[in-house]
């Protein structure tokens, strides 16, 4: 493997960990429910990407039919785990999980009050 290869492969490697460490850190340290999702759901799916692009161009070079896999699995990852941390923030909100007392603004709570009058009329 070229020397070129290695160090990229290195610097994704290195960046996926740190974006997986941040998410970690990110649902620690963040006040609510809603912030700890968005970290999970940025950082983690950087962090896989960064290591499955990482996988792909390792075994690329390495001659081991296994690159295919790791691109369908950053395929699939990138397209559910956002649609999946959505999902469960909306149900979280939806249930009555409270918001952070900090400086946040409910842009949902206009719609949810429309909503549960149309339903009250039924």
């Amino acid at each position: 493997m070229n020397i070129v290869w290695e160090i990229i492969v290195s610097a994704l490697v290195l960046f996926g960990s740190l974006f997986l460490l941040g998410a970690a850190v990110g649902i620690i340290r963040f006040p609510d429910t809603y912030c700890r999702m968005h970290a999970l759901g940025k950082g983690s799916t950087m962090g896989i990407i960064c290591l499955m692009l990482a996988a792909f161009i390792y075994f690329l070079w390495s001659g081991v039919d296994v690159c295919i896999q790791s691109l369908l699995a950053l395929f699939f990852i990138a397209i559910s785990s956002p649609i999946g941390g959505h999902m469960i923030a909306k149900a979280a909100y939806h249930y009555g999980v409270p918001l952070w007392k900090g400086s946040v603004r409910d842009d949902l709570l206009e719609d949810c009050e429309f909503i549960s009058e149309d339903k009250a009329e039924f």
